[in-house]
């Protein structure tokens, strides 16, 4: 196992944990699901070394979100997607379509990030989701 798969399979393993741990203090319970009461925004995301495009996204609190985020690199890596407070943590393979829904039930702004170690700029590879 190269030294990068290494890394990517441990990153993924924190996402994990990371979305354990939220769902155990109750930021996922099932049963407390937002309610959307707003609109459905939907976005066309690509993820490609080393930037998501867009890379700023705004909606209103109350919005059912749907990201659809291409993954546009050939390597073996693919990348992934992670807003921490949302609890949301993807994969997104390089070649492939990934739909990412969600309600946006906070207001702030809120980074989001590869959590695949994809290469040497992967800690620039982030964003902002504006929830107003």
């Amino acid at each position: 196992m190269t030294k990068t798969t290494r890394l990517g399979v441990i990153v993924v393993l924190i996402a994990i944990a990371a979305g354990g741990f939220l769902f155990i203090s109750g930021n996922l319970n099932p049963s407390e699901t937002p309610v959307p009461t707003g609109q459905v925004q939907e976005f066309e995301m690509t993820a490609k070394q080393f930037e998501f495009n867009p890379r700023r996204i705004e909606v209103n609190v109350g919005d059912t979100v749907i990201l659809r985020i291409t993954g546009l690199d050939r390597g073996d890596e693919g990348h992934g997607f992670a807003i921490i407070e949302y609890g949301i943590f993807r994969v997104i393979p390089d070649g492939v379509t990934v739909p990412i829904h969600f309600v946006a039930s906070k207001s702030g702004a809120f980074t989001f990030f590869c959590s695949v170690q994809c290469g040497v700029g992967h800690s620039s590879m982030r964003g902002t989701l504006i929830v107003n």
